[in-house]
């Protein structure tokens, strides 16, 4: 019956520690993913900065808006491509093709 205990014991430590390490990896992972959003949402802002300078024939300031936004989506898709080829990311197909697409629209 101790043995059996034991056991249990170990069993429970290397889930625990298996928990552990599944929690670290989503959590780099979940900063990587907040900064690309936050890249794509600034690139998104400076491109309808940009639309409305351009309506406004104001055409120098929309080119610096432009060009910001290109340098926006630009990180953002080297951010997605990053966490593309992550460990976890790379071996799951849904999530692989997920970041193919976040990557294409980001290049486009």
């Amino acid at each position: 019956m101790a043995r059996l205990i034991k056991a249990v014991k170990v069993f429970s430590y290397g889930i625990l520690a298996l928990f552990l390490l599944i929690i670290v990896i989503f959590a780099s992972q979940f900063f990587n993913l907040a900064q690309i959003y936050k890249q794509a949402l600034a690139g998104k802002d400076n491109l309808e900065q940009a639309a409305f300078l351009a309506g406004e024939e104001d055409f120098k300031k929309a080119i610096i808006f432009s060009d910001k936004a290109r340098g926006n989506f630009n990180s953002a898709a080297a951010g997605a491509k990053e966490a593309k080829e992550s460990f976890f990311i790379s071996r799951v197909p849904l999530l692989k093709s997920q970041f193919d697409d976040i990557e294409y629209l980001f290049t486009t």
